[in-house]
């Protein structure tokens, strides 16, 4: 979960819009072999940035 950590995940999950995308991935698109799914995001700087969310494995304990 450290992705769902980071400063652009806090700027997503602020945003409604991009919010509703990352949930509908979430829940529909996370499954193996699901197709990419991609969005657009604006940040409240003005600048946009293209979102492409895809599950990683899980890493091991070192």
């Amino acid at each position: 979960m450290k992705a769902l950590k980071s400063q652009l995940a806090s700027e997503v999950l602020a945003d409604p819009v991009a919010r509703k995308h990352l949930r509908e991935f979430l829940t529909r698109g996370a499954a193996d072999g699901a197709p990419a799914t991609e969005f657009m995001f604006r940040r409240p700087s003005g600048e946009v940035v293209k979102i492409s969310p895809r599950i990683v494995p899980k890493a091991k304990a070192a």
